[in-house]
């Protein structure tokens, strides 16, 4: 499990110095600070003003006024007790720079005062295990159940596929593919063009459906299956297929040879245990 420090900066705000990976998982702090909630323990972790140990809320969101004037906001909450020599808490160290709401601060410390140290290390549990050690198993899970998805997840990952190849098709559905637009515009310095024909730039569309060298692929796989060839362009052949009808049915030996009869319906999907299906009607998810 990451530091205390580390996760403090994942549930803060996105500065410009980060990594663009690190800013693509900021993206999604919204669900990360709803899945954990923090435990303190001795309290030389958890700051006072920045983090969620006051019923659940950071006291800088509960009292803004308060925090707008406040001294040192990155102070701990062991730091700003003051304790006796029993380690009772007799005051608080927390200085302003000017008056503050009188109403406000009572309230505050009267809300804080029965707070008691515990044992143990300040951190941060996750909600969605039961021992609440985080997981990428069960948030895996999480994501799924509360809807993040994509339309083309059923035709990538229930086939029997090398799984690099599911891993890149997941990428291009999910127009995450590094294509060097998106590397240019990540900051990495490159010149635009496809490595492939050199005449377009290097985009999701062009390197998947429109350079040459990938419609030349392409019309290779489909005489395997015996499919009308396209020239120019993948989307306008998708229209064409069996006179614009966007539905092809045809017998054929597979490579199994075994005799199959199959549909190839790219508005619905058709069958889902036809892997040639599956692939077409994933290009064609790709390619809207």
């Amino acid at each position: 499990m990451a530091t205390h420090s580390s996760w403090s900066s994942l549930l803060g705000a996105v500065g410009s110095s980060l990594s663009p990976i690190w800013k693509d998982i900021l993206k999604d702090r919204d669900f990360i600070k709803a899945s954990f909630c923090l435990i303190v323990g001795n309290e030389m972790n958890t700051n006072f003003w920045h983090d969620p140990w006051h019923f659940g809320h950071k006291p800088c969101e509960a009292y803004p006024e308060l925090f707008l004037m406040v001294i040192h906001p990155n102070i701990s909450l062991w730091n700003s007790k003051e304790l006796n020599d029993l380690g009772e808490v007799v005051g608080w160290n927390i200085n302003f720079t000017n008056l503050v709401p009188l109403t406000s601060l009572t309230r505050l410390v009267n809300e804080i005062n029965p707070f008691l140290l515990l044992d143990g290390e300040d951190k941060f549990l996750c909600k969605w295990t039961q021992d609440g050690i985080f997981s990428t198993n069960s948030t895996y899970k999480i994501l799924n159940l509360h809807g993040i998805s994509n339309p083309a997840a059923e035709y990538i990952w229930h086939h029997s596929c090398p799984e690099v190849i599911s891993v890149m098709n997941w990428l291009a559905a999910s127009r995450r593919l590094p294509t060097k637009d998106r590397l240019i515009a990540r900051g990495f310095q490159m010149t635009p063009g496809c490595y492939l024909c050199e005449l377009e730039d290097e985009t999701l569309n062009h390197i998947l459906f429109d350079c040459q060298f990938t419609i030349d692929g392409w019309n290779q796989f489909l005489s395997e299956y015996k499919f009308p060839h396209f020239n120019l362009r993948f989307r306008p052949w998708i229209h064409t297929v069996d006179g614009g009808s966007r539905t092809y049915i045809k017998d054929q030996r597979l490579p199994n040879k075994k005799k199959s009869t199959y549909k190839i319906d790219f508005k619905s999907g058709g069958r889902k245990d036809d892997h040639t299906n599956s692939s077409l009607q994933i290009l064609t998810l790709f390619a809207r």
